[in-house]
């Protein structure tokens, strides 16, 4: 009696995790879902899928698997897919582990870097071992050192008509505004340019390439 009530539990419990998961994936506003459980498919109802660049290897992530960035010449590409665009709002989330201390791109999607389209671009990145955000001439940072090598939920934050003050913009590690100072009071003004890309910038040009060495898991873009 004791095992068929066990199996039955453990039924109904992933039966509500198949659910739960459906219903996240119908949400209006996710706009990409890379679980990289064996793939770089996006599970959000759009379909936007990631190509895989260089070598990067599936690791045991927070959830079932993740994705091993090891820097040059590892990233990924949402080909066709430009990202949250114009002055709309937007948040990027993803579980990060990482030993990298140099400045590392997680996420960058907009116009060229090193042009007069800075300010239309987005690059959501590690500097030393913290959080950072780039648009413009200008940059938001993280108080917290998370290069420990260990698992972290990171996120960036924006509202509509955002700039870079921290009422509009804000970094999170593991749940905790992790929000330090600001340089810009220029609006995002994202334009449709280059798609959006994970573990490098995503158009280098003659620039610095920016790779990222780190472990992903579960990443996610909204339009909230």
């Amino acid at each position: 009696m004791w095992n068929k009530l066990a199996y039955l539990m453990l039924f109904i419990f992933a039966i509500g995790l198949f659910w739960a998961g459906q219903a996240r994936a119908a949400d209006p506003s996710l706009q990409l879902w890379l679980e990289f459980e064996g793939n770089a498919n996006d599970s959000s109802v759009n379909g936007r899928n990631g190509t895989l660049n260089g070598a990067p290897l599936y690791v045991p992530g927070i959830f079932g698997q993740g994705l091993d960035l090891n820097g040059n010449p590892d990233y990924v590409a949402i080909t066709g897919y430009k990202g949250v665009l114009g002055t709309n709002p937007f948040t990027v989330a993803t579980w990060v582990r990482t030993t990298d201390t140099g400045s590392s791109v997680i996420a960058s999607w907009g116009d060229d870097v090193g042009t007069a389209g800075n300010g239309r671009r987005v690059e959501f990145r590690l500097d030393a071992g913290r959080l950072r955000v780039e648009h413009g001439n200008g940059s938001l940072l993280g108080n917290t050192v998370m290069n420990d090598n260990e698992w972290h939920h990171v996120a960036l934050t924006a509202k509509a008509n955002a700039t870079l003050v921290k009422t509009d913009t804000r970094l999170y590690l593991d749940g905790v505004d992790d929000t330090s100072g600001t340089s810009d009071p220029d609006p995002f003004n994202t334009f449709a340019k280059w798609d959006l890309t994970l573990g490098r910038r995503s158009h280098i040009g003659t620039g610095t390439v920016r790779w990222l060495n780190a472990e992903f898991d579960d990443f996610r873009m909204y339009d909230r």
